[in-house]
């Protein structure tokens, strides 16, 4: 059976500065003077994204502002791939901080399904990093999956999984996401 875990990491630009488990002393990421990824501590305190770097510090004087570090993201992204080849051989990376394992052949061998995302959910607290972890029978869906769950979307009928080991709920889960997963489309949103 070919099945697919999809890993999104939708706070990475600010886990390779602070991650998860670190106390939050209020950091945010900026990219081109606007936020990009906040903390919950700067969260609570108003800061926002696509705000800019005054009203940040108007909110919040003390906020630790850092710039997005494309090099430190890259390098963490290799860290988590080298992290799951030890579930997988076959790990890639894929676009907007996600990586895809490729783990039919690894399901006997660490107690099928749930076990496997949980290790590899494990895996990744251990590392700093939150992640969105979906499976499907396809990579492409798996990435569209795992990308759903970070974003909040694809809640369709109150699921908020991002599982679908058959082809069947597969079809009905993508049924549900909003258009605006799709990076092809977003140009067009505006419209």
């Amino acid at each position: 059976m070919r099945l697919w875990i999809g890993l999104s990491l939708p706070q990475l630009a600010l886990e390779i500065f602070s991650p998860n488990w670190s106390s939050d002393p209020g950091c945010v990421v900026l990219e081109q003077e606007r936020v990009l990824a906040v903390s919950p501590v700067a969260h609570a305190a108003g800061v926002r994204r696509g705000m800019r770097r005054g009203g940040v510090l108007m909110l919040m004087p003390e906020a630790r502002l850092l710039e997005r570090s494309a090099v430190r993201e890259a390098e963490a992204l290799d860290a988590v791939a080298l992290a799951m080849l030890q579930y997988t051989p076959q790990v890639a990376l894929a676009e907007e901080a996600t990586l895809l394992l490729d783990i039919g052949a690894s399901l006997r061998l660490f107690g099928g399904i749930r076990a496997l995302c949980a290790r590899v959910r494990a895996s990744l607290r251990a590392l700093g990093f939150t992640a969105s972890v979906s499976c499907a029978p396809t990579a492409r869906a798996a990435w569209l999956l795992a990308r759903a769950v970070a974003h909040g979307g694809g809640r369709g009928r109150g699921r908020t999984s991002g599982r679908s080991l058959r082809m069947a709920s597969l079809e009905r889960r993508l049924e549900h996401l909003p258009v605006a997963l799709l990076p092809p489309a977003r140009p067009y949103m505006s419209w």
